[in-house]
Protein backbone atom coordinates (compact mmCIF):
# COMPACT_ATOMS: atom_id res chain seq x y z
CA UNK A 1 0.00 0.00 0.00
CA UNK A 2 1.28 3.53 -1.09
CA UNK A 3 2.31 5.89 1.39
CA UNK A 4 -0.76 9.56 1.00
CA UNK A 5 1.11 12.14 -0.75
CA UNK A 6 1.44 15.43 1.59
CA UNK A 7 -1.53 17.93 1.58
CA UNK A 8 1.25 20.49 -0.03
CA UNK A 9 3.87 20.05 -1.96
CA UNK A 10 6.95 22.41 -1.68
CA UNK A 11 5.91 24.20 -4.91
CA UNK A 12 2.37 24.76 -3.71
CA UNK A 13 3.57 26.01 0.16
CA UNK A 14 6.55 28.58 -1.50
CA UNK A 15 3.23 29.65 -4.49
CA UNK A 16 0.70 30.49 -1.24
CA UNK A 17 3.99 32.01 0.33
CA UNK A 18 4.59 34.50 -2.71
CA UNK A 19 0.92 35.06 -2.80
CA UNK A 20 0.91 36.51 0.76
CA UNK A 21 4.01 38.13 0.85
CA UNK A 22 2.51 40.23 -2.71
CA UNK A 23 -0.89 40.22 -0.99
CA UNK A 24 0.58 42.17 2.00
CA UNK A 25 2.93 44.52 -0.83
CA UNK A 26 -0.01 45.78 -2.46
CA UNK A 27 -1.66 46.23 0.73
CA UNK A 28 0.92 48.66 1.94
CA UNK A 29 1.28 50.58 -1.28
CA UNK A 30 -2.33 51.04 -1.08
CA UNK A 31 -2.09 52.65 2.30
CA UNK A 32 1.04 54.94 1.40
CA UNK A 33 -0.72 55.87 -1.53
CA UNK A 34 -3.94 56.84 -0.10
CA UNK A 35 -1.54 59.07 2.68
CA UNK A 36 -0.41 60.32 -0.02
CA UNK A 37 -3.37 61.37 -1.19
CA UNK A 38 -5.29 62.61 1.79
CA UNK A 39 -1.84 64.94 2.70
CA UNK A 40 -2.86 66.82 -0.40
CA UNK A 41 -6.62 66.63 -1.24
CA UNK A 42 -8.12 66.83 2.15
CA UNK A 43 -11.66 68.01 3.53
CA UNK A 44 -12.14 68.66 7.36
CA UNK A 45 -15.40 68.36 8.44
CA UNK A 46 -17.24 69.64 11.80
CA UNK A 47 -18.83 66.59 14.19
CA UNK A 48 -19.01 68.80 16.93
CA UNK A 49 -22.07 69.97 18.27
CA UNK A 50 -20.71 73.45 18.95
CA UNK A 51 -21.37 75.25 16.55
CA UNK A 52 -19.26 78.28 17.83
CA UNK A 53 -15.99 76.90 17.00
CA UNK A 54 -17.39 76.99 12.86
CA UNK A 55 -15.00 79.55 11.56
CA UNK A 56 -16.45 82.40 9.80
CA UNK A 57 -16.04 83.26 5.69
CA UNK A 58 -14.71 86.76 7.44
CA UNK A 59 -12.13 84.87 9.62
CA UNK A 60 -11.10 82.55 6.39
CA UNK A 61 -10.41 85.64 4.56
CA UNK A 62 -8.56 87.58 7.65
CA UNK A 63 -6.12 84.21 7.36
CA UNK A 64 -5.94 83.94 4.04
CA UNK A 65 -4.24 88.06 3.97
CA UNK A 66 -1.47 86.65 6.24
CA UNK A 67 1.70 87.19 4.87
CA UNK A 68 3.63 87.16 8.14
CA UNK A 69 3.56 84.77 11.17
CA UNK A 70 1.07 85.31 13.88
CA UNK A 71 2.41 84.52 17.69
CA UNK A 72 -0.45 82.95 19.79
CA UNK A 73 0.25 82.58 23.47
CA UNK A 74 -2.06 81.45 25.77
CA UNK A 75 -1.30 82.02 28.97
CA UNK A 76 -3.46 80.47 30.75
CA UNK A 77 -4.96 78.60 34.17
CA UNK A 78 -5.81 74.91 32.20
CA UNK A 79 -8.39 74.57 34.55
CA UNK A 80 -9.88 77.49 33.97
CA UNK A 81 -13.47 77.39 32.79
CA UNK A 82 -12.59 79.05 29.37
CA UNK A 83 -9.36 77.37 28.61
CA UNK A 84 -10.31 74.43 26.52
CA UNK A 85 -12.42 76.15 24.56
CA UNK A 86 -9.94 78.63 23.56
CA UNK A 87 -7.77 75.92 22.98
CA UNK A 88 -9.97 74.06 20.84
CA UNK A 89 -10.78 77.29 18.65
CA UNK A 90 -7.02 78.63 18.35
CA UNK A 91 -6.74 74.59 16.73
CA UNK A 92 -9.27 75.71 13.86
CA UNK A 93 -7.14 78.60 13.43
CA UNK A 94 -4.33 76.76 12.93
CA UNK A 95 -5.80 74.11 10.70
CA UNK A 96 -6.81 76.97 8.49
CA UNK A 97 -3.38 78.89 8.21
CA UNK A 98 0.35 77.83 8.87
CA UNK A 99 1.17 81.23 9.87
CA UNK A 100 -0.92 81.06 13.27
CA UNK A 101 1.78 79.48 15.88
CA UNK A 102 0.33 78.55 19.19
CA UNK A 103 2.18 78.71 22.63
CA UNK A 104 0.42 77.17 25.85
CA UNK A 105 1.69 78.37 28.70
CA UNK A 106 0.00 77.51 32.12
CA UNK A 107 1.14 80.29 34.44
CA UNK A 108 0.12 78.53 37.38
CA UNK A 109 1.85 75.29 37.00
CA UNK A 110 4.81 76.15 34.36
CA UNK A 111 7.17 78.41 36.16
CA UNK A 112 10.19 78.71 34.45
CA UNK A 113 8.08 79.64 31.01
CA UNK A 114 5.49 81.74 32.92
CA UNK A 115 8.46 83.57 33.77
CA UNK A 116 9.83 84.42 30.09
CA UNK A 117 6.25 85.33 29.18
CA UNK A 118 6.34 87.53 31.83
CA UNK A 119 9.31 89.27 30.76
CA UNK A 120 8.46 89.13 26.86
CA UNK A 121 5.52 91.09 27.23
CA UNK A 122 5.87 93.14 30.55
CA UNK A 123 3.42 91.06 32.52
CA UNK A 124 3.92 93.17 35.82
CA UNK A 125 0.48 93.30 37.43
CA UNK A 126 -1.80 90.82 39.04
CA UNK A 127 -4.54 90.83 36.98
CA UNK A 128 -1.95 89.91 34.28
CA UNK A 129 -3.66 86.59 33.72
CA UNK A 130 -5.02 84.27 31.89
CA UNK A 131 -4.54 86.23 28.67
CA UNK A 132 -4.30 84.99 24.74
CA UNK A 133 -1.42 86.78 23.56
CA UNK A 134 -1.33 87.97 20.03
CA UNK A 135 1.86 89.01 18.68
CA UNK A 136 3.07 89.47 15.13
CA UNK A 137 6.83 91.34 14.85
CA UNK A 138 6.20 92.94 17.74
CA UNK A 139 2.97 94.44 17.15
CA UNK A 140 1.07 92.63 20.82
CA UNK A 141 -2.48 92.63 21.50
CA UNK A 142 -3.86 90.39 24.73
CA UNK A 143 -7.30 89.48 25.29
CA UNK A 144 -8.24 88.71 28.58
CA UNK A 145 -10.93 86.00 29.38
CA UNK A 146 -12.97 88.85 30.52
CA UNK A 147 -13.51 89.72 26.87
CA UNK A 148 -14.37 86.23 25.56
CA UNK A 149 -17.55 86.27 27.18
CA UNK A 150 -21.09 88.16 26.91
CA UNK A 151 -22.56 88.33 30.55
CA UNK A 152 -26.36 88.41 31.66
CA UNK A 153 -26.27 91.05 34.24
CA UNK A 154 -29.68 91.71 34.91
CA UNK A 155 -30.67 88.27 36.77
CA UNK A 156 -28.54 90.22 39.78
CA UNK A 157 -29.50 93.20 39.06
CA UNK A 158 -33.17 92.14 39.55
CA UNK A 159 -31.72 90.54 42.56
CA UNK A 160 -32.42 86.96 41.14
CA UNK A 161 -28.80 85.31 41.75
CA UNK A 162 -26.02 86.57 42.64
CA UNK A 163 -23.74 85.26 40.08
CA UNK A 164 -23.37 86.85 36.81
CA UNK A 165 -23.35 84.23 34.30
CA UNK A 166 -21.61 83.88 30.72
CA UNK A 167 -24.09 83.67 27.81
CA UNK A 168 -22.18 83.69 24.60
CA UNK A 169 -18.95 83.01 23.52
CA UNK A 170 -17.00 85.71 21.50
CA UNK A 171 -13.64 83.94 20.89
CA UNK A 172 -13.97 84.05 17.36
CA UNK A 173 -14.57 87.75 16.79
CA UNK A 174 -12.42 88.54 19.39
CA UNK A 175 -9.25 86.47 18.04
CA UNK A 176 -9.88 87.20 14.70
CA UNK A 177 -9.91 90.99 15.31
CA UNK A 178 -6.62 90.94 17.70
CA UNK A 179 -4.54 88.87 14.82
CA UNK A 180 -5.94 91.52 12.09
CA UNK A 181 -5.17 94.23 14.49
CA UNK A 182 -1.50 92.77 15.12
CA UNK A 183 -0.71 91.72 11.76
CA UNK A 184 -1.33 94.83 9.37
CA UNK A 185 1.39 97.15 9.43
CA UNK A 186 -0.76 100.68 9.45
CA UNK A 187 -2.82 101.63 11.85
CA UNK A 188 -5.60 103.50 10.93
CA UNK A 189 -8.26 105.22 12.91
CA UNK A 190 -12.11 106.17 11.93
CA UNK A 191 -12.85 109.49 12.84
CA UNK A 192 -16.13 110.76 13.35
CA UNK A 193 -17.01 114.37 13.25
CA UNK A 194 -18.52 116.82 15.45
CA UNK A 195 -19.86 120.48 14.99
CA UNK A 196 -22.43 120.42 12.96
CA UNK A 197 -25.41 117.94 15.17
CA UNK A 198 -23.56 114.82 13.91
CA UNK A 199 -24.20 111.45 15.62
CA UNK A 200 -21.88 110.46 18.95
CA UNK A 201 -20.34 107.11 18.85
CA UNK A 202 -20.26 107.76 22.69
CA UNK A 203 -23.64 107.70 23.15
CA UNK A 204 -25.78 105.03 24.15
CA UNK A 205 -29.39 105.92 23.65
CA UNK A 206 -30.95 103.70 21.15
CA UNK A 207 -32.30 106.25 18.82
CA UNK A 208 -29.50 108.44 18.11
CA UNK A 209 -26.31 106.95 19.82
CA UNK A 210 -23.37 105.43 17.19
CA UNK A 211 -22.39 103.49 20.07
CA UNK A 212 -22.63 99.70 18.57
CA UNK A 213 -21.27 100.93 15.71
CA UNK A 214 -18.17 102.45 17.26
CA UNK A 215 -18.19 99.13 19.08
CA UNK A 216 -18.32 97.04 15.93
CA UNK A 217 -15.47 99.57 14.44
CA UNK A 218 -12.99 98.53 17.63
CA UNK A 219 -14.33 94.60 18.67
CA UNK A 220 -14.99 93.64 15.37
CA UNK A 221 -12.63 95.11 13.01
CA UNK A 222 -10.32 96.15 15.22
CA UNK A 223 -10.56 99.81 14.10
CA UNK A 224 -10.03 102.55 17.18
CA UNK A 225 -11.99 105.58 16.67
CA UNK A 226 -11.71 108.89 17.77
CA UNK A 227 -13.50 112.30 16.93
CA UNK A 228 -12.93 115.59 14.39
CA UNK A 229 -14.15 119.04 14.62
CA UNK A 230 -13.38 120.36 10.78
CA UNK A 231 -13.96 123.36 12.17
CA UNK A 232 -11.34 123.75 14.81
CA UNK A 233 -8.72 120.95 13.42
CA UNK A 234 -5.69 122.46 10.99
CA UNK A 235 -6.09 119.34 8.96
CA UNK A 236 -7.66 116.26 8.33
CA UNK A 237 -5.06 113.47 10.53
CA UNK A 238 -2.82 111.06 8.74
CA UNK A 239 -4.18 107.85 10.12
CA UNK A 240 -7.84 109.19 9.30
Amino acid sequence: MSEPLPSFSLARRSSALLNVALAVVALAALVVMANYLALRHFRRVHVSADNQLRLSARTFQVLASLTNTVRVTVYFDSEEALYGRVVALLKEYQAVSPRIVVERVDYIRDGPAARAIKARYNLTQMTDKNLVIFDCQGRTRHVSASELSDYDINSVVQQKTKEVRRTHFRGEMVFTSAIYGVAKPRQLKAYFLRGHGEHDPDNTDQSVGYSKFGAILKDECSIPFATLNLVTAPEIPADC
